[in-house]
């Protein structure tokens, strides 16, 4: 992936993960943009956020579902306003 393509890839990040829904250990194929909070085999919870059942990023684990809960809300408030940087 190119660099113009990692910003496009963003830029649609920004636009739809303030509107996205939330769906805990759901094991179904749902479209559009959404997150699932799922438990990993290591026993940990992650926050993955998907476009048509595709992967587009997924969280740390984290021990506690409330933790995966609590980032899923901090990228839906924030991500919108997020600086992009070329490192």
């Amino acid at each position: 992936m190119n660099i113009e393509s990692a910003r496009r890839a963003v830029d649609v990040i920004k636009k739809h993960v303030a509107g996205a829904e939330l769906h805990i250990d759901a094991d179904v194929a749902m479209s559009g943009h959404y997150f699932t909070i799922s438990k990993n085999s290591g026993g940990g919870w992650r926050a993955l956020f998907k476009y048509n059942a595709e992967l587009i990023f997924a969280t740390e684990p984290y021990s506690q579902i409330a933790g995966a809960t609590a980032i899923v809300n901090h990228i839906r408030s924030s991500a919108a306003l997020a600086e992009v940087r070329t490192i």
